[in-house]
């Protein structure tokens, strides 16, 4: 019946709904809508879905879950250390549908081997206090110019540390092709 439903032209929906309501003969009515919520949206009831705001929602200090329309939509927590790096934190700071989110781990896990200061990350100058995640404080943007026969050029913008004092370094200027 369901591949016939298929064939038909049905959408896949219908089908899915078709052979839930056959699998579920035996069950009341409740229990039918909830089977069918469970096949069409992938949704698990939760309570610290309950009241929480359609995203990503903080259920620790380290782990999130997603919740859609007081639900989980996600399979289960995740885990901010594995998805953000040890001693990554959830924080409730973000915006949109990643209003909680792990966050960069970069100033607690070791690596702001200074405390309190500027450092470089991933070719950028950043500022790390307090534990919090770091801080854009230069972005060490590449520089294209002009030589005196019209030619462009662009040096590449690095990140580099003079004994605990960053700096953005300009590699040679590449012709820009493009």
């Amino acid at each position: 019946a369901v591949a016939g439903l298929v064939e038909a032209g049905a959408s896949t929906e219908a089908a899915l709904a078709h052979r839930a309501a056959a699998g579920a003969a035996a069950l009341d009515d409740a229990g039918r809508s909830a089977l069918m919520d469970g096949v069409l949206s992938g949704k698990v009831a939760d309570s610290r879905c309950e009241h929480a705001s359609e995203g990503q929602t903080c259920v620790s200090s380290d782990a999130w879950i997603y919740c859609s329309n007081g639900k989980r939509l996600s399979q289960g927590e995740t885990d901010c250390n594995r998805r953000g790096g040890h001693m990554s934190l959830c924080r409730r700071d973000g915006w949109g549908l990643a209003h909680d989110y792990c966050d960069d781990p970069f100033c607690r896990n070791g690596n702001a081997y200074r405390g309190d200061g500027l450092y470089c990350r991933s070719d950028n100058i950043v500022f790390c206090g307090g534990g919090q995640p770091p801080v854009l404080a230069n972005d060490c943007p590449d520089r294209t110019w002009k030589d005196a026969w019209g030619k462009e050029h662009t040096s590449i913008g690095h990140c580099r540390d003079n004994n605990g004092r960053p700096y953005c370094h300009y590699d040679y200027g590449y012709p820009y092709y493009g």
